[in-house]
């Protein structure tokens, strides 16, 4: 600790130095960082001899003392600067995750209704394959003059009418808002069973 008559000397010996005082008007003047810097050494890797920090208001430190080489001056005005600049670089990170979290949540919710609806899916499309193959075997007696390939078109186009009945359904179902009530009365149309999984 020293008084403000030892000034010079303390400048001398600093690096840095935090200026916040009570003082009406400027304590650190051009001419007492310049005497203090005089004959020192450079900085290493020819930086600033002295970095001056004034956080005092008003200010402690001459803004003129910026001007002299080897000096650094920051003051509460530069610092609210950085402060708003990474501010805004933090608010522009913080939308980032918002967006990242909002298309995440918005993929487990359909994740998740899927999977509470897969029974109801499998039951349609078990039941979808239950009528192919009734009316398969229905109509097997006119089906007999058929070959292999011919029989096999014949179901593979029942197969794929009944795909194209349930595809409009089952979209439905999985499509993001759909309630359990439309899950329900698609169990009812189509006679199956309804029980989603919690």
């Amino acid at each position: 600790p020293a008084g403000l008559d030892a000034l010079v000397p303390a400048l001398r010996g600093a690096d840095l130095v935090v200026a916040s005082t009570g003082a009406v008007g400027t304590v650190i003047g051009v001419d007492a960082v310049r005497e203090a810097l005089s004959g020192r050494p450079p900085g290493p890797g020819q930086g600033p001899l002295l970095f001056l920090l004034d956080l005092a208001v008003p200010r402690d430190v001459d803004p003129a003392v910026a001007e002299l080489p080897g000096v650094v001056l920051a003051d509460l005005d530069d610092l609210q600067g950085l402060l708003a600049e990474r501010n805004a670089s933090a608010r522009e990170e913080v939308e980032r995750v918002r967006a990242i979290v909002a298309e995440e949540v918005r993929r487990f919710a359909e994740w998740r209704r899927a999977a509470r609806l897969a029974p109801l899916i499998r039951a349609l499309r078990a039941r979808g394959e239950a009528v192919v193959a009734a009316e398969l075997a229905r109509a097997s007696s006119r089906l007999v003059g058929l070959d292999d390939r011919e029989r096999e078109a014949v179901e593979a186009l029942a197969r794929a009418v009944v795909a194209k009945l349930l595809h409009g359904p089952i979209t439905a179902l999985k499509r993001q808002g759909a309630g359990d009530s439309l899950a329900r009365a698609a169990a009812e149309l189509f006679d199956v069973e309804f029980r989603p999984i919690p």
